[in-house]
């Protein structure tokens, strides 16, 4: 599996040795990317193809720095393992997204203060076992989480579950709803993290998923998905398969119409957006919105915080706001992610494939 993987990324490094000038990048290297900071260790293993660092960085990955801005990593574990912080702040933080997530698929109603004030104050007071099961009922996607990495959470019965983990099943849960009655299509996601919800929906809620990173992402989605879900066919980038697989992982350049992977040629039903759209450049994030518009025909899903108007606003665009600018993206509905304080679901309909027969 390490082989693959360093055989992947040197294979992106030969087709495009000038960094990631172009569509969503918002930086003119590879190494000088303000995201890739922290995963330069992991760059220069992959670079120098040695392949027993870079699998021992990987069987670690959630508690070193190359998870910055992606999921736990070194600052988190600190906090949570190490005395750096008091570990009950992340239990409260866990158990309110854990019944964030139980209100988000229906599995416990929401309180209201007005009507209820003792259950408001008192939603958080449950029993966690009992409310994973009703979880798992309502949902019937498996919330669990393997043992890769030496990720950390809170316990659950037999299980660990990461915080971010909370987050990607209810976005799985929305995905799956999206579809109603139709057959689960083709998703594409942007800044997939580590691989997180690709591991929940891959042939579950989706048809097929492609996902579209940064270098370092893409080598830890690859060790994450071929790890937790071996039931499937996982293409990494210059390989090749005789049959479409269930999960294939490319770099943002794919998207250029001169690349031979040219996601172009390709059409998705639905594209998925958890916070990479703001963590661009404005502009990026537009152009990279009017080329997703011509291979995604249906509708955009997007997780994302929401700062306008808020006392901590440092005049950051929305992502309404940068589907406007796009010219093709046309919101159709907005509600508050339960499971995540200061997040906002909201659907987007590609408003130049209206009439194409999508499915989503």
């Amino acid at each position: 599996l390490i082989a693959r993987i360093v055989a992947a990324y040197q294979a992106q490094k030969r087709q495009h040795p000038g960094g990631w000038e172009g569509i969503s990048n918002r930086n003119k290297s590879w190494r000088d990317d303000g995201w890739n900071h922290s995963q330069a260790g992991l760059l220069d293993r992959l670079e120098a193809g040695d392949t027993a660092a870079v699998g021992a960085m990987l069987r670690t990955m959630f508690r070193q720095p190359l998870m910055t801005g992606i999921a736990m990593g070194a600052d988190e574990y600190s906090a949570v393992f190490l005395g750096a912080g008091d570990p009950r702040v992340y239990s409260a933080q866990w158990l309110d997204a854990f019944v964030g997530l139980a209100e988000e698929v229906g599995a416990v109603g929401v309180p209201n203060p007005e009507v209820n004030p003792e259950a408001f104050t008192a939603a958080l007071d449950c029993d966690v076992d009992s409310l994973l099961s009703r979880i798992n009922d309502c949902v019937g996607l498996p919330l669990e989480f393997p043992s890769i990495g030496e990720a950390f959470g809170c316990r659950v019965g037999n299980l660990v579950l990461p915080r971010i983990t909370l987050f990607h099943y209810a976005t799985a849960a929305i995905l799956r709803d999206l579809w109603g009655q139709q057959a689960p299509g083709a998703v594409l996601e942007i800044g997939g993290g580590f691989g997180g919800l690709a591991a929940l929906i891959a042939a579950r809620a989706c048809r097929r998923y492609v996902g579209i990173d940064l270098p370092a992402a893409c080598a830890i989605q690859a060790y994450f998905l071929c790890r937790a879900r071996p039931d499937l066919s996982i293409r990494l980038f210059g390989e090749t398969s005789s049959t479409e697989p269930d999960i294939e992982l490319l770099p943002s350049w794919t998207l250029e119409p001169t690349c031979e992977y040219a996601l172009q040629e390709r059409a998705f039903d639905l594209l998925v957006n958890q916070d990479a759209l703001l963590e661009m450049e404005p502009s990026e994030a537009v152009v990279l919105l009017k080329a997703l518009s011509r291979v995604v025909h249906g509708r955009l899903l997007s997780i994302s915080p929401d700062f306008s108007g808020s006392a901590n606003s440092r005049g950051e665009p929305t992502i309404s706001e940068l589907a406007d600018e796009s010219g093709y993206w046309r919101r159709i509905s907005r509600a508050a992610f339960l499971p995540r304080a200061g997040y906002w679901r909201e659907v987007y309909l590609n408003s130049g494939h209206i009439d194409s027969g999508s499915v989503v």
